[in-house]
C-alpha cells in the first residue's frame, strides 16, 4: 500500500502480535497436512501454502487476544506488555486487530486463490471468526454494566457454551483446514475432526481456568485476573456447586473484586473445596475420553498425529502450573 508510514506500523503490529503466542494453530496445521496429504503432493509449493494457512489461522487468534485484552484491560499477554498498552496504541489497537482480519484475506486470495479449497477455508475461518465473538460477548455479559458479577449465571451448562463459542472452534482449525488442503471434503470425515479438536479445546480452558488461579505467573505469561474481573470459570462454577450456604455468600462478597485481599478469600475457599483435586480428577477424565475417542475413530499416521496433539496440549499446561499458592 503507498502509505509508507501505515506500511511501517502494519508491519510493527505483525511483528509484535502474531509470531508471539503459543503457536497452537499454525504448526499444528502443517504437521496434520504433512500427515493427511498424499506424498507425491507434498510439493515445496504446497507445503509453503500450508505454512501460508497455518499463519493465517494464527492471524485470527492473535486478532481476537487483542480484542480480549483491551476488553479485560490485561497488562500482559505472551510474557510481555499487551499491545493495546503500548505508548501510542491505546484503543487503536481495535483497529490493528481488524487489520489483522484484512491481511488474512489477502493472504488467501494470493496463494490459495484459484484452489477448491479457498472458498471453503475462507467460510471456516469466518465461521470461527463469528463464533469467537459470540462467545466473547456471552463472556463480556456475565456482568452487568457496572461490573456487578451474575452468579446466578454461573452454571456449568452456560460455561461450557461460552467456552465453546470462545475458544473451543480455534482447536478445529489445524485437523479442518489440513483436510481441505488436501482435498479431503467428506462431512463425516470433518464432522469426526470437529467434534474431537471441540474436546481438546475443553482440554485446553479447563487447565487454562486452573492455571490463572494456581499457576505460576512466570510460566503462563500473564497475571492472575479471572477472579478479579469476575469470569465464569470452571473453578467458579464448580466451587458455586459444591458451596455450603455460608460458602456461597463468600463468593457473592468478594468474587469480582480486584482487592487482593478478596482475591485471597476466593483461592482460599477453593482450597476449602477441594477444588485442585477435583480439577486433577476431571482432567484426567477428560484427557483419556479424547485419547479413546482418536483410538476409536484413526488409525495409522492420523492416529498419532491426533494423539500426539493431544498429549502436547496435556503437557503443556502441566509444565506451567507450578506450585500452588
Amino acid at each position: 500500500m503507498d502509505v509508507p508510514d501505515f506500511n511501517k506500523r502494519y508491519a510493527k503490529v505483525l511483528q509484535y502480535n502474531v509470531p508471539n503466542n503459543e503457536n497452537h494453530l499454525g504448526l499444528p496445521t502443517v504437521v496434520c497436512y504433512k500427515a493427511l496429504e498424499r506424498p507425491e503432493n507434498l510439493t515445496s509449493e504446497n507445503l509453503m501454502v500450508v505454512n501460508v494457512i497455518g499463519w493465517c489461522a494464527e492471524m485470527l487468534a492473535s486478532c481476537i487476544v487483542i480484542i480480549d485484552d483491551v476488553m479485560d484491560r490485561s497488562p500482559i499477554r505472551y510474557h510481555k506488555p499487551s499491545w493495546y498498552s503500548q505508548k501510542d496504541v491505546g484503543l487503536t489497537a481495535i483497529y490493528d486487530a481488524l487489520l489483522i482480519v484484512s491481511g488474512i484475506h489477502d493472504l488467501l486470495r494470493k496463494y490459495v486463490g484459484g484452489r477448491k479449497c479457498c472458498t471453503y477455508i475462507m467460510e471456516l475461518l469466518h465461521e470461527v471468526a463469528t463464533k469467537a465473538i459470540i462467545g466473547q460477548t456471552m463472556d463480556m455479559t456475565m456482568n452487568t454494566p457496572d461490573g456487578t458479577t451474575r452468579l446466578d449465571l454461573f452454571t456449568m451448562n452456560r460455561y461450557m457454551t461460552t467456552t465453546k463459542y470462545k475458544l473451543c472452534h480455534f482447536y478445529c482449525l489445524p485437523m479442518s483446514l489440513a483436510m481441505y488442503l488436501a482435498n479431503i471434503y467428506d462431512p463425516e470425515q470433518h464432522r469426526v475432526a470437529k467434534k474431537i479438536s471441540l474436546e481438546v479445546g475443553q482440554l485446553f480452558q479447563l487447565q487454562n481456568d486452573f492455571l490463572d488461579c494456581f499457576g505460576n505467573p512466570k510460566g503462563t505469561g500473564k497475571e492472575s485476573s479471572d477472579i478479579k474481573e469476575g469470569k465464569c470459570t470452571w473453578l467458579a462454577v464448580v466451587a458455586l456447586q459444591k458451596a455450603t450456604p455460608a460458602q456461597k455468600k463468600i463468593m457473592e462478597e468478594h468474587y469480582g473484586k480486584e482487592a487482593e485481599e478478596d482475591v485471597q478469600m476466593i483461592k482460599d475457599l477453593y482450597l476449602e473445596l477441594g477444588l485442585p483435586t477435583t480439577f486433577a480428577t476431571a482432567e484426567e477424565e477428560l484427557f483419556l475420553r479424547v485419547q479413546t475417542q482418536i483410538q476409536q475413530n484413526y488409525s495409522g499416521q492420523s492416529q498419532e498425529v491426533f494423539l500426539n496433539l493431544l498429549k502436547q496440549q496435556y503437557n503443556f499446561k502441566h509444565s506451567r502450573l507450578g506450585e500452588i499458592c
